[in-house]
């Protein structure tokens, strides 16, 4: 047969083998075959390569599929860098074979076997963790199919596999290239299939299977497993049937997957709000799970841990970072919350208050009320009214009027004084501080802001007054502003003012004032001095290799010794990509999967920038090496430019790693690194 009456998907094959595309194993050098399925599209081997440690799959190509196949081959190389998805490694022919079963892919091999297999197995043995941990794997990999525009149309747990205790999913977009109208197994299929023959299976009925498959993860068993009648089965879930939750089910689990198979397409959810919802349950549970950011857009929706249900809040963690959307609402926790809901109201938490708590606390509750406690307490009434409570009140009704009575002084100690002047004062001493200070900025938008000046300031503007007249007084511009000038004042003008100037002080100018004399707010005391970019530059320097795998862990650690969180750094990283360390940092959690999915595509563009230039990072080129040698399908000459790029900075590990694929057998060079490099002569100079 001659090369032109070759079919197309072979001249592929056999084009991207010559290219050094795709790698070629030799047929010889496997062994110890055993089928482990054998599916319409093909058989599928277990062997061993070279020697018993090393175990593959190989999936065999027949008549009718192997076009398909190939596709599915083109799929591989968009989606490789995901770790839930099974890797392509190459082709191996067997020559003796005359048929196009000649050809064969080399897969990754799963040790566990399919999900249904694994689960019937582990049945007794599965906690809560496990069952969350392996759906959202699952979520995961569909989001990451859905992000490349693939729909998987075949998913069941005969074809999802189970890897050292991890999915791994298999034969994505193939089924919707093969036969549109091969159904697989009943249950797991979009209904609307069933009841319209015209219907195109879509990114909504890969929902649908999820669904199925959350379900079967909590029991541990297949979908309807008593029934025999498929027809039956048939019909009655195109009236609705479904499988009943089993018990101890958590309540946020079993809503989610019975949404995912409602009838009506439009009423399931997203695969993106499938895996934020996962996230959600998981955060509840796990103390040291954070959780992962979507691929294509960093938002709150996946920071479970910062929406909000009712009124949406971002909340602010550690050095009082704030920011407040949707009906002005801003809330800050530990330590110092403040939040801003509904109608531009000051609230703290549910019931609409600014606390700050530890001896000196500021609540506004319903109406706009500010109120402190712990013998010391201003609240407001009637739209916005001061009273201070425990045999010491000043009170503001009406218009927001604030009155000091029979010459009286009220003074509040412990920590916590109030001095109004003209024979009422308030102050507050020592650990009672309305500022965060070092980075702590608080902004209220959409028609109610709060601005920060001098580091950590309050504004409120546009309808989101609050205000206390005759002589004492909070007001706005624009008929409400809330201004904190000088380390963390609020001012408020227009003959109505509370300000705070010179080390956290709360003042009104009228005879009536608030003050704080403590430079350091009460929560960042407890967060210790670091700087966030010490804390990135100590993440850069700790000895764990790429691969090591207590490298996740240790960083995870290093953050808590230092009480930071990594969604802190990661958010910090994102907004200061201008020096290396940050580069190497944001390299290393998309790499391992810190505050976000893993996103090794992410991982490589961060490390690269890192390490661009001679005087790059040396552990930013090492790690693209090892990224080159191992991730990227063995581009041994691409692992070789990093190695000896690092390797000449004084990289020992790197030399080690350069003379090793010095010395290697079979070398491989990509398309792609013959494009980014654009001379191969720099790879053949690493042989001298």
């Amino acid at each position: 047969m001659s090369y032109s009456n070759k079919p197309d998907w072979m001249n592929w094959i056999e084009e991207a083998i010559s290219k050094k595309r795709i790698k070629q194993y030799d047929y010889k050098d496997f062994s110890n075959f055993k089928v482990i399925s054998d599916r319409g599209f093909g058989k599928v081997y277990r062997a061993n390569w070279k020697n018993p440690r090393n175990t593959l799959a190989l999936k065999s190509l027949n008549d009718s599929t192997a076009e398909k196949i190939v596709y599915e081959l083109k799929i591989q190389r968009e989606v490789h860098f995901y770790d839930n998805i099974i890797k392509f490694h190459g082709v191996t022919i067997n020559k003796q074979n005359y048929s196009p079963m000649k050809y064969m892919l080399v897969m990754e091999y799963a040790d566990s076997g399919t999900l249904r297999k694994y689960l019937e197995k582990n049945i007794g043995n599965l906690t809560w963790n496990d069952k969350f941990k392996m759906a959202h794997q699952l979520a995961c990999a569909i989001s990451c199919l859905h992000d490349e525009k693939i729909i998987h149309r075949d998913l069941h747990s005969s074809n999802v596999l189970v890897h050292q205790n991890n999915i791994k999913l298999a034969d994505f977009g193939l089924s919707k290239n093969i036969d549109d109208k091969q159904y697989g197994v009943i249950p797991y299929i979009d209904p609307k299939k069933f009841s319209k023959d015209s219907y195109s299976l879509n990114q909504k009925s890969d929902v649908y299977s999820i669904g199925v498959l959350l379900w079967e993860i909590s029991s541990c068993r297949p979908p309807f497993k008593d029934e025999s009648n498929q027809h039956r089965l048939l019909n009655q879930i195109l009236q609705g049937l479904r499988e009943t939750p089993i018990p101890n089910t958590p309540k946020d689990y079993e809503k989610l997957y019975t949404d995912c198979w409602k009838p009506e397409s439009y009423d399931r959810p997203t695969i993106h709000d499938v895996v934020a919802r996962l996230e959600a349950i998981i955060s509840k549970i796990t103390k040291y799970w954070t959780p992962p950011i979507n691929n294509s857009s960093h938002s709150s929706r996946n920071h479970p841990s910062l929406s909000s249900h009712s009124n949406p809040s971002l909340s602010s963690r550690n050095n009082s970072s704030l920011s407040s959307r949707n009906d002005s609402s801003l809330s800050s926790r530990n330590n110092s919350s403040l939040s801003s809901c509904n109608d531009s109201s000051l609230s703290s938490r549910n019931d609409s208050s600014l606390s700050s708590r530890n001896n000196s606390s500021i609540s506004s509750r319903n109406d706009s009320s500010l109120s402190s406690r712990n013998n010391s307490s201003i609240s407001s009434r009637n739209d916005s009214s001061l009273s201070s409570r425990n045999n010491s009140s000043i009170s503001s009704r009406n218009d927001s009027s604030l009155s000091s009575r029979n010459n009286s002084s009220i003074s509040s100690r412990n920590d916590s004084s109030l001095s109004s002047r003209n024979n009422s004062s308030i102050s507050s001493r020592n650990d009672s501080s309305l500022s965060s200070r070092n980075n702590s900025s608080l902004s209220s938008r959409n028609d109610s802001s709060i601005s920060s000046r001098n580091n950590s300031s309050l504004s409120s503007r546009n309808d989101s007054s609050l205000s206390s007249r005759n002589n004492s007084s909070l007001s706005s511009r624009n008929d409400s502003s809330l201004s904190s000038l000088n380390n963390s004042s609020i001012s408020s003008r227009n003959d109505s003012s509370l300000s705070s100037r010179n080390n956290s002080s709360l003042s009104s100018p009228n005879n009536s004032s608030l003050s704080s004399r403590n430079d350091l707010s009460q929560s960042f005391k407890q967060k210790g001095s670091k700087s966030k970019k010490d804390v990135v530059d100590g993440i850069a320097t700790l000895p764990y290799k790429l691969y090591d795998g207590n490298k996740k862990q240790r960083i995870l650690d290093y953050l808590e010794d230092h009480h930071v969180t990594s969604i802190e750094i990661f958010d910090w990283l994102l907004n200061n990509q201008n020096y290396p360390n940050s580069l190497l940092v944001l390299g290393d959690f998309y790499y391992l999967g810190i505050a976000t999915m893993v996103d090794k595509k992410k991982a490589y563009n961060f490390y690269e920038r890192a390490g661009d230039g001679d005087d790059g990072l040396s552990i930013a080129q090492y790690n693209l090496g090892v990224m080159y040698e191992i991730d990227k399908l063995g581009d041994t000459f691409a692992a070789m430019y990093w190695y000896n790029k690092s390797a000449k900075q004084g990289n020992h590990i790197a030399w080690e790693g350069l003379n090793r694929l010095r010395n290697a057998p079979n070398k491989i060079i990509t398309a792609n690194s013959i494009d980014k490099f654009n001379d191969t002569s720099i790879f053949f100079s690493l042989f001298k």
